[in-house]
């Protein structure tokens, strides 16, 4: 083991290749069978649930440019225009 890379010595996937290996062999039963698997089923109704996660991320969204808005103006009176800041 003469070139093997010192940073990879802690880590689990790449010690040896067989863990990566199962973990290959796994995905490639998991895209063949689970296909065969679920060709009779009808398929699941996703819409409510996508509709959700849509305006939880808009929620999401609109507080982080809040922050970073109220965050730049503080920033701008702050260290930009410390002539604007009534607090010092």
């Amino acid at each position: 083991m003469a070139f093997v890379d010192p940073r990879t010595s802690d880590g689990y996937w790449l010690r040896t290749p067989e863990p990566m290996m199962a973990a290959v062999i796994l995905y490639l039963v998991f895209v063949v069978v689970v296909p065969r698997i679920m060709e009779n089923r009808p398929p699941m109704d996703l819409k409510p649930l996508i509709i959700a996660y849509n305006f939880i991320l808009v929620g999401i969204s609109g507080y982080m440019c809040l922050e970073v808005r109220l965050t730049w103006g503080v920033y701008l009176i702050k260290v930009k225009m410390p002539i604007l800041d009534c607090r010092a």
